[in-house]
């Protein structure tokens, strides 16, 4: 969430900022390299924070154990997911560490 925030808050930056007529073009380049720029580092957070609470630690970790074993949940009872309203299976991942 964050990365997007980031991204949204230099693209509203860059896309207002003066633009003289033989820069659109340089700034619509910068705006699209920023968005998908984000993207991708969004994505790659994201897909490392699964990767390691899947692999990693367990219920009893500290900090952390209350994610993993949500996140771990998932495997042992992977139909639980779609018979859920979507804040009862993402509220664990919001709550401060």
């Amino acid at each position: 969430m964050a990365f997007i925030l980031t991204s949204l808050h230099t693209i509203f930056f860059a896309a207002t900022s003066p633009i003289e007529s033989s820069n659109i073009a340089m700034k619509l380049i910068e705006v699209m390299l920023i968005f998908v720029g984000s993207w991708w580092s969004a994505d790659l957070g994201s897909g490392v924070l699964h990767w390691s609470v899947d692999n990693y630690g367990n219920g009893r970790t500290p900090v952390m154990g209350n994610i993993i074993a949500a996140f771990q949940g998932h495997h042992s009872a992977p139909w639980t997911i779609t018979q859920r309203q979507f804040c009862n299976n993402v509220y664990k991942l919001c709550t401060p560490f």
